[in-house]
């Protein structure tokens, strides 16, 4: 009777899981009962990789680094050089894509109101296979969020007093989700301007100045609470459409800066908002300073900036104005805020 090969058996353990996945395969339960033992084994994982062997040992570890159903091989050769295979599969499953993780800084982390803060999440990392892909921030005082936007960064305007938590949303392109926090807090200054929020009357506040017919009335619909100042063109002609202080909320200057604040926005966007401090002391114009944005149809925050030149003796007159509103046109302002540091 001829030689009979060995008769292989494989096993793998683990079967499945997770790469990189380290594997143990096992041929010691294969057989040869003749009189030409088996002398070795070689393994094949495979996934292209050298094969083990061949060696005396029965078993070999291997490990798979990507994804992917991989089938093992053993070859099992006894001392006549008869051999004998059997072979088995092996699943390695993609690892789960992991979050970014999330970073988040906020300059300034305090001051006094009306506080521009820049909200930076460039820190954020995520490195594996998909990358960040847009940011959303949440300035935490019921303000819309901005974004998701690609840009890492995001500038908001609080405009009174508080604690607010801000809040950037990271996602990769997976859509995989990551948070940080980061805390402002806003103090704030008296209000100098007595009548803010045009809740109950126009008081405090003129069209002077306008270039054309101007009307001045509250509208419903505001920032905050329920109404708002409407400045129309009633004139058929375009021209210059003012929101004036009357008398000048800041009478008497004192040394410092004075911070002008208010929220604009209209009905149609494209036309160029100006906000104004002038110093005056008497009849002549000692200092001014300007803020210029383009209206929106959507409320946004304007401010300026005056540093006194001649503290005690000067008023400073306050007003937000449109310089080429179009007929029946109407630009509306909500929660002034003049205050002095």
């Amino acid at each position: 009777m001829g030689d009979a090969p060995p008769s292989a058996a494989l096993s793998v353990t683990p079967s499945s899981g997770t790469a990189p996945l380290q594997v143990t395969a096992d041929a010691s339960a294969s057989t040869d009962t003749d009189a030409t033992p088996i002398a070795s084994y070689t393994f094949d994982f495979g996934d292209g990789s050298a094969v083990v062997g061949p060696q005396a040992g029965a078993t070999a570890t291997h490990t798979y680094t990507g994804a992917g159903t991989f089938t093992v091989t053993v070859t099992v050769t006894d001392t006549a050089g008869q051999p004998s295979t059997s072979t088995t599969s092996v699943s390695a499953n993609s690892p789960p894509d992991p979050p970014p993780s999330a970073a988040l800084s906020v300059t300034p982390s305090s001051g006094t109101a009306p506080l521009q803060v820049t909200a930076d999440a460039s820190a954020s990392t995520d490195t594996d296979a998909t990358p960040i892909a847009s940011y959303t921030f949440d300035f935490g005082d019921g303000s819309a969020p901005v974004g998701p936007q690609a840009g890492a960064t995001a500038t908001h305007m609080y405009a009174g007093a508080g604690t607010f938590t801000v809040t950037v949303t990271v996602k990769d392109t997976a859509g995989q989700p990551s948070n940080a926090t980061a805390q402002v807090t806003v103090t704030t200054n008296q209000n100098l301007a007595g009548n803010p929020g045009f809740e109950t009357t126009t008081s405090g506040w003129n069209t002077s100045g306008s270039g054309v017919t101007c009307s001045l009335t509250r509208a419903s619909g505001a920032h905050s609470g329920s109404f708002s100042a409407a400045l129309t063109n009633t004139s058929t002609t375009t021209g210059n459409c003012t929101l004036n202080d009357s008398p000048n909320w800041v009478l008497s200057t004192s040394a410092g800066t004075y911070t002008g604040s208010i929220w604009v926005r209209a009905d149609t966007a494209g036309a160029v908002f100006k906000l104004r401090f002038r110093e005056y002391v008497g009849s002549n114009l000692v200092g001014t300073a300007t803020t210029q944005v383009t209206l929106t149809t959507s409320w946004q925050n304007v401010t300026v900036a005056d540093t006194t030149v001649s503290p005690g003796s000067s008023t400073l007159d306050f007003n937000a104005y449109v310089s080429s509103l179009g007929p029946s046109a109407s630009f509306y302002a909500d929660d002034v805020w003049i205050s002095a540091s």
